[in-house]
């Protein structure tokens, strides 16, 4: 059953228990209403003293009033009044800059627990015992919404976690989708212009999105996926994720392999429908924040198995593409899903801001788990806090909920959010090296071995390594017959909203004429009628005509 059905039977619900509540003066329950919905209930609850403590200023200075600004008489000007003064100036100071892109987010704590040993491959010791037990913190978000954006609509989805391990956090900045849009992090900035609003109408503007991918077609294995139906997500809970990145694992005998991690989630929850994620848009904006909320307070803690896929060295060096090109994956018939272990979100955040807002989430590295040559990651890896930087401030790791569990002890100093001695060396050196006491390194992660790479230093721009191969293997071994129906439409749809005609033919000539003859033809079809202005088949096969003719139309 879709929404609209659903609020016409909530509305028929409320309707009929009103009017018999009128009959028998007897409370009404909406059934429809969640835990999220009596939240400040719950809090009135738990803190029955709560109106006993005295309102002050953020000095701890009572204030003689909350409601009422000094004044000459009741008709007369304002007094300076330093109360209202400093009511107004904290209240202008509330918002933070947004995040540029994964500004709309929502998540929840819980813990990861180690089911199975992967030594072999790595020595870090978040993993180096089974039954062992660490706090984890995920944040599920959009890309490119904005944060008062609807949830539902189709976007590339962010699925960070974090594990506060005894060495520090170990952060995978993950994403839904499991190939990246680029290979060289120089255009990032550019991808995400294009995904953002036109700079003079304000609007999201699907011919300079289009103009971009027809350009750079290393997009397009990201940009087919994103079509499919797991985007269109029925919860978070239901989501698959993937730190995306090539790492490099070591072990204790300084054995080096390459892997990317991944996770599965144990919820079978359908996709949204088109017609869903486009409703929801309207009635629930926020759909899947309350969702995952409402069943976390409920006592249904969603699980995920988390795990790797490895690489060797030779298996990397006789491998057909890059394989630190995160335009495409490793495919789990030729590289396995190892499983590690097993996450579970079982408390929600008690204050968003602190918890979930100022999460700051950076790829970084522990003792067993470092950078490779990949270059996406090698740039996400400086570009991730240095925007975390700018958006929370230059300590944005002192934030609570940023803190690792294990001290965190160097010869950074000062600065706005210092506010402590014991955060700021509490009068240790301030120089490395040094001979009185100040930190050592850990040689742990200074000896993991040497990476062997050689070659010419160049730029060498890398917009044509095979950018057609994956997308077309995924659609042509991984979707059905239907999704690819669904996949050709949902595509057509967009390139109709492309302005330009010149545009949306070089992404038919691109970007889906490589894909193959028969998902063209598809494109091109929808497209066709679309265009003719009758409603996108999902369901039945297009018999389209050829491209040339396409083009002619055009």
């Amino acid at each position: 059953m879709g929404p609209f059905p659903l609020i016409f039977v909530l509305v028929l619900a409320i309707t009929s228990a009103t009017s018999q509540a009128r009959q028998s003066s007897t409370p009404v329950t909406n059934p429809f209403l969640g835990p999220a919905d009596f939240q400040l209930s719950q809090f009135a609850a738990t803190h029955p003293n709560g109106d006993s403590l005295r309102t002050t200023d953020g000095a701890g200075n009572p204030l003689p009033s909350n409601t009422a600004s000094l004044a000459i008489s009741n008709r007369g000007p304002l007094l300076f009044d330093n109360v209202l003064a400093n009511k107004l100036a904290s209240f202008h100071r509330e918002r933070i800059p947004e995040r540029i892109v994964h500004a709309k987010g929502h998540g929840a704590f819980g813990h990861f627990v180690v089911t199975h040993d992967v030594s072999r491959f790595t020595k870090a010791k978040v993993f180096n015992r089974v039954g062992k037990i660490t706090p984890v913190l995920v944040r599920f978000s959009g890309t490119v919404r904005e944060s008062g954006g609807a949830e539902t609509l189709p976007d590339p989805r962010g699925f960070a976690i974090r594990l506060y391990t005894e060495d520090g956090n170990l952060d995978f900045p993950g994403l839904q989708i499991d190939a990246f849009t680029l290979r060289d992090p120089m255009l990032f900035p550019d991808l995400i212009r294009s995904m953002k609003r036109n700079p003079e109408t304000h609007l999201i503007d699907q011919t300079q999105f289009h103009d971009f991918l027809s350009l750079r077609p290393e997009v397009l294995h990201n940009y087919v996926k994103f079509f499919a139906d797991s985007v269109r997500a029925g919860s978070s809970r239901g989501m698959n994720g993937s730190a995306v990145n090539v790492y490099e694992c070591v072990n204790a005998q300084g054995q080096v392999t390459y892997c990317k991690f991944v996770w599965h989630t144990w919820q079978s929850i359908p996709p949204l429908t088109d017609f869903d994620t486009v409703s929801l848009a309207g009635v629930e904006p926020d759909f899947y924040t309350k969702e995952l909320y409402n069943s976390i307070a409920q006592g249904n803690f969603p699980k995920w198995t988390f795990g790797l896929q490895v690489m060797t060295y030779d298996q990397a060096e006789s491998l057909s593409f890059n394989p630190f090109d995160v335009t495409k994956v490793w495919r789990l018939d030729q590289f396995p899903f190892i499983p590690i272990g097993v996450f579970v979100l079982d408390k929600n955040p008690t204050d968003y801001f602190t918890q979930i807002e100022q999460a700051a989430f950076c790829p970084t590295f522990v003792p067993g788990i470092r950078t490779s040559p990949d270059r996406i990651l090698q740039a996400r890896a400086f570009a991730y806090k240095d925007a975390q930087r700018y958006r929370l401030g230059p300590n944005f790791e002192l934030i609570e909920v940023n803190r690792p569990l294990s001290r965190a002890d160097g010869y950074e100093r000062d600065g706005s959010m210092r506010i402590s001695a014991k955060d700021n060396g509490d009068g240790g050196p301030v120089y490395f090296p040094n001979s009185f006491k100040g930190p050592r390194i850990d040689r742990d992660m200074g000896t993991e071995g040497p990476h062997p790479i050689n070659g010419i230093m160049a730029r060498i721009d890398s917009r044509d390594e095979d950018n057609f191969s994956q997308p077309r293997e995924y659609l042509e071994k991984d979707v059905g017959t239907e999704e690819k129906v669904r996949i050709a439409t949902r595509i057509a749809t967009v390139l109709a909203s492309v302005s330009v005609p010149e545009v949306r033919l070089r992404v038919l000539t691109n970007c889906i004429a490589p894909l193959g003859t028969e998902f063209y033809q598809l494109v091109a079809g929808a497209l066709q009628t679309i265009s003719a202005g009758g409603p996108p088949n999902y369901n039945l096969p297009i018999n389209p005509p050829a491209y040339s003719n396409l083009l002619l139309e055009q």
